[in-house]
This record gives C-alpha cells, structure tokens and sequence, in this order.
C-alpha cells in the first residue's frame, strides 16, 4: 500500500514539473509579426496609403518605432505607429510619400509584457 501512495505521489509531481514547463515557455513568449499589408517581398501595382501589420499579441504603441523608407532611401511614414481600435494586435503606419522601388520597412515593437522585438523586411512599389 506504502509502494502506491509513493508511485502516485511521484506520478503527481511529475504532472506538475510538466506543468511548470509549459508555463514557463508560455511565458517567455515573445510578440512576433505575424502579417503585414504590404506583405514582406510584395510586388506592388499601386502605392499603399498605409502599412497594416499584426502582431501576435497588443503592442504599446508609445514604445514601439516603424520606419519604411521608399527606393531613394527616403522615410515616407508619418513616424508613429496607430492601434487599431477593433483589434489591439493590429497597427497602422501612415505613409505621407508615395512609395516608389524596393522599400525598405524596419521595426521595433514592445508587447504588453514590456517585451521587445524588432524585424525588418522590404515590398517593391511602383
């Protein structure tokens, strides 16, 4: 009866050291990008107005920097990022210029968790 109680003792501190495992890769999750409009590599027929990107999880836009510029080098977004009011993953960068060439979008967000992350990728505009 001794042997028992032991095995299931140990059979239930294993569960929980599970547990504890996977909490702990839930939390250090970090935010990730998980789309944009232009998407990375996009060949574009007409200049967009704006970036769209999604996030994994809320960004604050307060601490978070998204600079495109256009094929010259020139940074042609408003240079802050908007909060989508309907989704709280999803941001908007205003271009003020006409996106022309490969342009070049480069990013540094901070989650909810104060996490931060950065990314960059091009699209071509005509």
């Amino acid at each position: 009866m001794q042997a028992k109680a032991i095995r299931f003792c140990l059979a239930v501190a294993t569960c929980g050291v599970i547990i504890l495992a996977m909490a702990g890769k839930a939390a250090l999750a970090k935010v990730e990008l998980r789309s944009s409009d232009p998407a990375p590599e996009a060949v574009l027929t007409a200049s967009p107005q704006e970036l769209v990107m999604t996030f994994s999880e809320p960004i604050q836009p307060a601490y978070s920097v998204v600079a495109v510029l256009d094929g010259n080098g020139r940074r042609i977004d408003v240079g802050h990022v908007e909060r989508d009011p309907a989704k709280a993953t999803v941001v908007h960068v205003p271009l003020f210029g006409r996106a022309q060439g490969t342009c070049r979008v480069t990013w540094h967000v901070v989650g909810s968790d104060k996490r931060s992350v950065s990314g960059r990728f091009v699209f071509v505009a005509p």
